[in-house]
């Protein structure tokens, strides 16, 4: 995996951990939001990937982000992961404004549903 893959998932993985903590604090605000991932996405398939794999790690270890949970069969890859998150962003414009790692969570939630 190329460096800026293992920076993206690394930045991933820290901004959805200062929003899901339990230590009672304020949330920090997400240093990336639905518009600029979706650039991103478009721009650089490695960080697109990179930032996706990192909420879906953070989401399988705490269960779930902002009242969002999914379940994704562990056959579904990265790729897969982005192509699912990346489509949800194009059908939902209005929600760009939203954290990068909270429209992630729902888009996952919504592809993948616990049952």
């Amino acid at each position: 995996m190329s460096r800026a893959v293992w920076l993206a998932l690394a930045g991933a993985i820290g901004i959805t951990v200062s929003t899901v903590g339990t230590n009672g604090a304020e949330p920090r605000p997400s240093l990336v939001d639905g518009k600029e991932l979706l650039r991103l996405c478009r721009l650089n398939k490695g960080i697109c990937q990179g930032y996706i794999a990192g909420v879906a790690d953070v989401m399988s270890t705490v269960g779930a982000i902002h009242g969002y949970a999914s379940c994704v069969p562990p056959t579904v890859t990265v790729k897969q992961h982005a192509a699912v998150v990346v489509k949800w962003m194009e059908a939902h414009p209005d929600a760009l404004g939203s954290t990068a790692h909270t429209i992630v969570a729902e888009a996952l939630a919504q592809a993948f549903p616990c049952k």
